[in-house]
């Protein structure tokens, strides 16, 4: 699996909504980022533009980021 990564979109009423999976160990968290970091803004990203998001840890490595997108 390596560095593979897998992206689904789906739009309904609620909006679009963004699922992201990946098979790297760990799971991300909302933190500051320093002005020098050059990672860790991932989740930060997604806290701001999304209406709501969750992360779903899978029981053999990995896991899904949801993020959603609510119409205007």
């Amino acid at each position: 699996h390596g560095s593979s990564v897998r992206m689904t979109l789906r739009l309904d009423a609620g909006g679009l909504t963004v699922a992201v999976r990946d098979f790297a160990p760990g799971l991300p968290r909302l933190q500051p980022a320093s002005a020098t970091a050059e990672s860790g803004r991932g989740i930060a990203l997604v806290h701001a533009l999304a209406d709501r998001w969750s992360v779903e840890p899978h029981p053999y490595g990995g896991k899904t980021v949801r993020a959603v997108l609510a119409p205007c």
